[in-house]
């Protein structure tokens, strides 16, 4: 499930932008919100996080160097590598200090509840 690499963000603190996973145990995550100079350490199975994965026809915003339009996704040792005008951004480069606290922001960064938490409200 978690890769050391991998980019995160915390439901419950979205405010901490993109996290890095950088520890993974048996049963515990430590993840690295370099956006906010704080790291987290999670309960693997109950962890308040959600996978930030980018899709063809998004920006790339790697932290150096500029933004370009996903023309492909690779994922290779379940790290996600993204092509685009002669450029390859693994997931590990990308900006972290992306902002996930408006609801448009959240709809676009996929974090949003379940259509079965809406039913039921």
């Amino acid at each position: 499930m978690f890769k050391i690499g991998q980019r995160w963000f915390s439901q419950a603190e979205p405010e901490l932008g993109l996290g890095l996973i950088t520890e993974v145990e048996d049963r515990q995550v430590e993840v690295s919100f370099p956006a906010s100079e704080c790291s987290r350490r999670y309960n693997a199975k109950s962890a308040p996080l959600k996978r930030h994965m980018l899709k063809v026809g998004e920006v790339a915003r790697p932290s150096e160097g500029e933004s370009f339009d996903i023309t492909e996704v690779q994922e290779r040792n379940g790290i996600c590598f993204y092509l685009g005008e002669e450029q390859v951004l693994p997931e590990t480069q990308l900006k972290s200090d992306i902002s996930l606290v408006k609801p448009e922001e959240r709809v676009l960064a996929g974090n949003f509840d379940p259509d079965s938490f809406y039913q039921f409200r």
